[in-house]
């Protein structure tokens, strides 16, 4: 478990991918400090900078940087912050599946508790993440809209510590403001994650960081 993640004067671009959508983001260089069992909203237009910021935390960025990022002020490099971070909506989970056998959500979050150790059951972790019966033993690639949830489900499975959304304009957000009136959100934060979201919507009084705005939510 991690305490802060600490952004010192970071430069970085990536190439961000998600269900439909992908570009290359890059962000100026920032200094924030995230702490562990909050929720952060990162605001900018498309491939302006949030959703790079966000890919890069998750250990996606490109090998070429300026800057820091620290972990409980240790400096973490990017194979460090892919041991601790997940991506929301993707379908491959290192260690539990493979592109050519995706397999079902149920035996995705089996595979992942054997490795964590959590002291959660599959059923507990199906109903806490809310996924439904008729798609708990199809494919991943064949449980639609329901991959938000599934993915979610099977990272925290894993124990990761960061949880990073895909960028979400006005049309998509609903996929968190749903994990949220499901209490999912509300759980991740009580179990001290951390969770990034990477958005065009906006609000009054954010704080920004040269290019892309920060808030705690």
């Amino acid at each position: 478990m991690i305490e802060t993640l600490k952004l010192i004067n970071y430069r970085n671009s990536a190439q961000c991918e998600t269900i439909g959508m992908s570009c290359i983001d890059s962000f100026p260089a920032t200094t924030y400090t995230f702490q562990s069992g909050k929720v952060y909203r990162l605001t900018s237009d498309f491939g302006c900078g949030s959703w790079g910021m966000v890919t890069c935390i998750g250990g996606r960025g490109d090998v070429e940087y300026s800057g820091k990022i620290m972990l409980d002020d240790v400096e973490a490099d990017a194979r460090i912050l892919k041991k601790h971070s997940g991506f929301i909506a993707e379908s491959y989970f290192p260690d539990i599946n493979t592109s050519d056998e995706l397999c079902t959500t149920h035996e995705c979050i089996h595979r992942a508790l054997n490795i964590s150790g959590l002291n959660y059951s599959t059923n507990e972790i199906k109903s806490i993440f809310h996924l439904t019966d008729n798609r708990f033993d199809r494919p991943l690639n064949q449980i639609s809209g329901e991959i938000w949830l599934a993915s979610a489900a099977i990272w925290f499975s894993l124990d990761k510590d960061i949880f990073c959304f895909p960028w979400l304009n006005m049309r998509n957000y609903f996929r968190f403001e749903t994990m949220k009136e499901f209490g999912i959100i509300d759980f991740l934060k009580k179990r001290k994650k951390l969770v990034l979201v990477p958005t065009s919507r906006r609000t009054f009084f954010e704080k920004s960081t040269k290019g892309v705005t920060i808030k705690q939510l």
